[in-house]
């Protein structure tokens, strides 16, 4: 496969963005929690932390379904048309 190799380094590329916005919205959601006051009063905003550490985590599982797919594509074999070069060496 012709772009195997840069399909796969961007999807690893995501994949590590995706871990990494996991990581700061835990962080954040941790600082909060020890941070806060009034628990009470943060729930909005724990929740979207929540939301965004899943959302992380659905675009690193996608990500890894796409790698997957991609190691399944680059082992299945096209014929492939001849270049110009190629037929008249046959001929």
């Amino acid at each position: 496969m012709k772009t195997f190799e840069e399909i796969e380094n961007a999807v690893t590329n995501i994949i590590y963005y995706a871990d990494k916005i996991n990581e700061l919205a835990r962080e954040q959601f941790n600082y909060d929690v020890e941070h806060c006051e009034m628990i009470t009063e943060a729930t909005n905003r724990l929740d979207l932390l929540g939301a965004i550490g899943g959302a992380a985590s659905k675009i690193k599982l996608l990500c890894e379904q796409m790698t997957s797919h991609l190691k399944h594509a680059q082992e299945v074999k096209l014929p492939m048309k001849q270049q110009q070069g190629e037929e008249d060496a046959q001929t």
